[in-house]
């Protein structure tokens, strides 16, 4: 009995130190991204961070994203109580970013240990593939409007309130509303217990009925606010601007590939390795490749034959009771590996822009190798196996880890200019209220500046605000271009008088 109770003791002992160094990883890997604006800030996390603010003011109902009926602004959401204590920048735009980053490596960790039944250690180990991902990677994980992160959040909490209908509809509910990838995780469930063999019985067949009567709840809730909503910014309604539902936005991003071979080379040879740090790319430092970044990861082939070798070995080692170890300890790591793999196989196989800023995604499929590992880890019997997978992970993790430290030291002794920022502080010390500039210009500025610098976009509107104050003060406002002028330059952009009407 007492050894018992000493044994309980020390797996909370360990599972408390796990979660800490993990929370204490991913503020780690988060940070560069989250304190220097510089380093991945656009004008599309600009938008968040102006709903976030409209909203505090009193001034916008920010149902959805600016400009259009799809990805529900949750975000702006999240970010308003965080402006209204910390004042407005970069840094309050990311922050609850960055808590939701935590929470899903508590839930991973949790779940992992409970649903599984690895250490805590174990768990944290194999979680590191989302706890510590390479820079590319980790910098979407932090980036607004992507509604990149949510969907790992809802992807987790499904798995634990699987056996509670009303719960599991609110959380599909909002989850694909906020971002459609929230599906997979659905999907997921319904092939593990398919293969468990219990998504036919009757009364989880009655749960799943109940699950789909609130999610469809949620949604119609959803469309009862869209005439109260603000369309595009203070002042709008959707009932005056023509924009699509969020099902036909959804629909409008999906087509197939003309070349479906070329698709699954780019997958393989760029997408795959630079999701997990094989190769880097040039978002970072907008747009300037960081030079402590360039090279490739040489862990790239390890890390791929340790996770075939785990599928295979656990597929063989679990050949005759499949099933029963499905309702086991390999469900959840089964549901997260499918969850990845369906992200991964849906990415490579639609077509549109595919290049290093579609990257968002894909980033789901991070969770196959978590959802492999601990599958694999469950149920080998090869104490000398096991730690050679368990060596493997951690030399890629050592290697990830490595790329932030370079950034982060980088970073700290020679932080890079950010352009938008010398552009915002330049317009404001002139200034220059008003004027107009691209799309990627005119609400960078007006969020570096706390909107006292408001530029119509002059290609896609989110704002329309600042198009009408523009025309009101045309004669004093300003055109910001990639065009020379005889204005000054400001980084890489001209301030020019506008042409007369």
């Amino acid at each position: 009995m007492r050894g018992g109770v000493v044994e309980q003791e020390g797996r909370r002992r360990e599972r408390a130190l796990v979660i800490a160094a993990a929370c204490a990883l991913v503020i780690f890997r988060a940070w560069v991204f989250v304190w220097w604006e510089q380093s991945h800030f656009d004008a599309d996390q600009a938008i968040v961070g102006l709903m976030a603010k409209h909203l505090v003011e009193g001034r916008a109902f920010p149902l959805f994203f600016y400009g259009q009926q799809y990805l529900l602004g949750v975000e702006s959401w999240l970010v308003a109580p965080f402006f209204l204590v910390f004042g407005v920048s970069v840094t309050t735009l990311k922050l609850p970013l960055l808590l939701l980053n935590v929470i899903t490596a508590v839930l991973l960790i949790v779940g992992l240990e409970r649903f599984v039944g690895l250490r805590p250690w174990l768990a944290g180990l194999v979680a590191l593939f989302f706890i510590l991902p390479p820079p590319s990677a980790a910098s979407r994980l932090v980036q607004a409007n992507g509604c990149n992160i949510e969907p790992f959040v809802y992807v987790a909490l499904i798995w634990f309130v699987r056996h509670r209908p009303v719960w599991l509809g609110v959380v599909v509910g909002l989850g694909v509303l906020n971002r459609e990838f929230t599906i997979y995780g659905l999907a997921a469930l319904l092939a593990v217990e398919g293969a468990q063999g219990r998504l036919w019985a009757p009364d989880r067949l009655r749960g799943l009925g109940l699950t789909a009567v609130t999610a469809l709840a949620i949604w119609q809730g959803v469309q009862v606010l869209v005439p109260y909503a603000s369309a595009r910014g203070p002042g709008t309604s959707y009932a005056e601007i023509g924009v699509l539902t969020h099902a036909a936005e959804v629909q409008q991003r999906v087509c197939w590939p003309d070349d479906p071979s070329a698709r699954l080379t780019a997958l393989a040879t760029f997408q795959l390795p630079e999701l997990f740090g094989a190769q880097q790319q040039p978002l970072l430092r907008v747009g300037i490749v960081s030079e402590s970044l360039q090279g490739v990861n040489g862990l790239w082939p390890l890390l791929v034959v340790a996770c075939l070798f785990a599928i295979v070995r656990t597929v063989w080692l679990n050949r005759d009771q499949l099933r029963a170890s499905l309702a086991g300890p390999l469900g959840f790591g089964s549901y997260l590996a499918i969850v990845g793999a369906q992200s991964i196989i849906v990415y490579g196989a639609t077509c549109g822009q595919r290049s290093h800023l579609t990257m968002r995604y894909m980033l789901l499929g991070l969770l196959l190798p978590v959802g492999v590992g601990a599958c694999y880890l469950a149920c080998e019997p090869s104490r000398r196996c096991a730690q050679a997978f368990v060596a493997a992970v951690g030399l890629w993790a050592i290697v990830s880890a490595a790329s932030h430290v370079a950034l982060l030291a980088e970073y700290v002794t020679a932080p890079p200019l950010g352009e938008h920022r010398l552009l915002t502080n330049y317009l404001d010390r002139q200034g220059l209220r008003y004027g107009t500039a691209s799309f990627w210009e005119a609400y960078a500025v007006a969020f570096l500046s706390d909107e006292r610098v408001r530029l119509a976009s002059s290609d896609l509107v989110r704002v329309e605000e600042y198009g009408r104050l523009y025309e009101r003060h045309r004669d004093s406002g300003v055109l910001v271009s990639n065009a020379r002028c005889d204005g000054p330059r400001v980084a890489r952009w001209w301030v020019c008088t506008p042409r007369p009407r």
